[in-house]
């Protein structure tokens, strides 16, 4: 468990900075005046995060990986054992081990089971369920997400 959230550290660091930065004549995954907020969650049950723009990189040791992409927006998840359309939801269902995902642009990304890690620079919301940890913001130290109600954030810079 520990080599993936060193890895999904390095990803989200990468992600950050790829999001935020440009080179002549490419254009970067964020806007530069995208007021957005970072999150780094990890544990069990689920975290779903519903963004108008950012970027995210994920992990679910075992579970489901929900996605829908809006307007401008592209999505990647590997490793997954099964793909469902959901016609009454409009997204994308995964189910497997050892799953990853990665989104840029607006969309909702869900992952929900056990050994899920979560890392995203975004404008939007984020719900987390389930029991483990997070940081908003960059914060110093982790906050713990309670096991009985939902835990709602809002991602901005």
């Amino acid at each position: 468990m520990r080599s993936v959230r060193r890895a999904l550290t390095l990803l989200s660091l990468a992600a950050a900075v790829l999001a935020t930065s440009s080179t002549a004549g490419a254009t970067p995954l964020l806007p530069a005046n995208c007021s957005c907020g970072s999150l780094y969650a990890t544990g069990d049950g689920y975290v779903g995060e519903t963004v108008t723009t950012g970027a995210v990189v994920g992990y679910v040791a075992k579970g489901t990986i929900w996605v829908r992409k809006h307007a401008n927006s592209t999505f990647h998840v590997t490793s997954y054992g099964k793909r469902v359309w959901v016609s009454s939801l409009k997204a994308w269902k995964f189910t497997g081990t050892s799953m990853y995902v990665k989104a840029s642009g607006g969309w909702w990304v869900k992952a929900q089971g056990t050994g899920v890690s979560m890392s995203s620079t975004a404008q939007g919301s984020a719900t987390l369920e389930g029991e483990g940890d997070y940081y908003l913001n960059a914060a110093r130290r982790a906050a713990h997400w309670p096991s009985s109600e939902p835990r709602h954030l809002q991602l901005r810079g």
